[in-house]
């Protein structure tokens, strides 16, 4: 099993994702606990959304994208 979630036959990498939320949060100046109280997950949750260990879930993609003010597309490493 490898670390990517598909989308309209597209492969999506989990790691290059979780890159991206790292950079987002930090650029936002959260820690990983003030990003999981605002996305309502455990910290353990963001950490492994980072490292590309945990999928997103479309909610997820969506709350990400308000909280962290960026497009679901630059979430998903879908910008060119």
């Amino acid at each position: 099993m490898t670390n990517s979630i598909y989308q309209d036959q597209e492969v999506l990498d989990a790691e290059e994702i979780g890159e991206n939320i790292r950079r987002f949060r930090k650029r936002k100046k959260l820690t990983q606990k003030d990003l999981s109280i605002q996305l309502n997950v455990d910290r353990t949750a963001i950490t492994k959304l980072e490292k590309g260990e945990r999928k997103l879930d479309a909610i997820e993609i969506f709350r990400l994208q308000k909280i962290l003010g960026v497009t679901q597309e630059e979430i998903l490493c879908l910008t060119a």
